[in-house]
């Protein structure tokens, strides 16, 4: 397992405000982002957790924070980055430095507690602590909802694992994304501990097109003529709302013929409440 000081590998690495783009005035865009993985995300998030003036919500590893959060009450954003948290500030009420393997909150505090891609990167060892804070800060009729990336079995990471020296720089180290697990896995740690109320992957989803640039513009481009346009396709929908969308409309289109199998999924939801441990 790989040592490193997270402090130092996260400061700066998310801290970007994530809006939510269903509600934009541009058209375009609204119609285009639709397509991405971010709304895919957002859509899903929307649907079971409710809005609420009186909820009070934390969002765990919340980088720059995210506006669709920002809707379901009164928010808490706690990150291990100091240089995210100057963005959190401007959009949730409240932002904490801590490491959420020990959130500094009272027990049953938070009517929701969310994360979106964070769990992946928490180490193997940690995350049965980091998923036993959740539930002691979780009230008893709270309700938990997290995005996690996952260990896939799709043809695209089926592609990338064929280099394990690549695949390991560009998609486990570039971000940290230490603690990936098969989708059934990450379901059954949470049994553990929580009563699951839903799950399930997000498929047919695309990542932005600048993600294929960070994975791909690389040695993965002299392995892979997909690999190539990728990036290409990447690099050029970075200037132009419109190729950006034509460039999303056409990624998806890949993925229709992608069994949809849960184990194939990269990235799923679990969406849990608090019950007693027998």
């Amino acid at each position: 397992m790989k040592k490193i000081d997270e402090r130092v590998f996260y400061d700066g690495k998310f801290t970007k405000i994530i809006e939510d783009l269903s509600s934009s005035k541009n058209l375009l865009k609204r119609f285009f982002y639709k397509f991405s993985i971010t709304q895919t995300r957002n859509r899903t998030f929307n649907k079971l957790i409710k809005n609420s003036t009186n909820s009070l919500v934390l969002d765990l590893g919340c980088g720059g924070g995210r506006g669709i959060i920002k809707k379901k009450g009164k928010v808490i954003g706690v990150d291990i980055s100091f240089t995210s948290l100057k963005n959190t500030n401007k959009l949730y009420e409240h932002s904490v430095l801590a490491n959420i393997k020990n959130l500094p909150f009272k027990d049953n505090a938070f009517d929701v507690v969310a994360s979106f891609d964070v769990l992946g990167h928490i180490q193997h060892n940690d995350k049965d602590q980091v998923l036993k804070e959740i539930r002691r800060v979780l009230k008893y009729n709270g309700k938990t909802i997290h995005f996690i990336e996952t260990e896939s079995n799709s043809e695209l990471f089926k592609f990338a694992k064929r280099y394990p020296e690549l695949y390991n720089k560009y998609f486990i180290e570039q971000d940290g994304h230490f603690g990936l697990e098969s989708p059934s896995e990450v379901v059954k740690r949470f049994e553990k501990l929580f009563k699951i109320l839903a799950f399930n992957g997000l498929y047919f989803n695309i990542w932005p097109p600048e993600e294929y640039v960070k994975r791909f513009d690389n040695k993965y481009k002299q392995k892979s003529v997909l690999a190539k346009i990728l990036v290409i396709f990447g690099k050029i929908a970075k200037l132009n709302n419109v190729v950006y969308g034509i460039c999303c409309f056409y990624l998806s289109l890949l993925q229709i013929f992608e069994p949809k199998k849960f184990n194939n999924s990269s990235l799923i939801y679990v969406y849990a409440t608090k019950e007693t441990i027998k």
